[in-house]
């Protein structure tokens, strides 16, 4: 759904390809939006007797993304993550860089692990590993005036630590 914030209401937006929550959403670009991860949720054929309750749907973890582009407001389909990521964040690094931070896989193991997406190939590589792992995290880049830009990571599974994940130097990468 798009908010207008001229009127404070919301009106239809576009349609995904296959529904999904627990995703995270970054701007790659002034045109560009990504999604990365998430779990999608299937209604199999509906049994006899059946209420839609939760043994009635089947849960897919997803390492999928889809790009939405705005001047058109349609998606296609992105880059593939090398791990399924349900609750994971997403964050620009730099104008080139978008760093995809934790989540959980279909295992339930919450994931230390972050995937760089390079924007100009659109290709994913290892990031660096967090020394906690997180689900359902918030990340955001700090700004450089006091030092490096950075990017806090805040919350997640059972952690109440704030994780400084990322250094970005002047356009370059530090991995810890």
């Amino acid at each position: 759904e798009i908010l207008s914030l001229d009127t404070m209401a919301f009106t239809p937006g576009p349609t995904m390809s296959a529904p999904r929550c627990g995703c995270a959403a970054v701007a790659l670009d002034e045109h560009r939006i990504m999604l990365a991860g998430g779990q999608s949720l299937t209604v199999p054929l509906q049994r006899p007797g059946s209420t839609l309750d939760g043994d009635d749907f089947d849960v897919v973890f997803l390492n999928t993304t889809e790009i939405l582009d705005i001047r058109t407001m349609s998606f296609v389909p992105g880059p593939s993550m090398s791990s399924e990521r349900d609750g994971c964040a997403a964050v620009p690094v730099d104008a080139q860089h978008v760093l995809v931070i934790g989540g959980q896989d279909s295992a339930s193991t919450l994931l230390a692990t972050t995937e760089l997406l390079d924007v100009a190939t659109m290709a994913f590589e290892p990031g660096p590993a967090m020394p906690t792992a997180r689900s359902g995290v918030a990340a955001t880049r700090l700004g450089g005036a006091e030092g490096a830009p950075r990017i806090l990571v805040l919350g997640g599974g059972v952690s109440t630590t704030a994780v400084i994940a990322v250094e970005a130097q002047t356009g370059a990468r530090r991995r810890q």
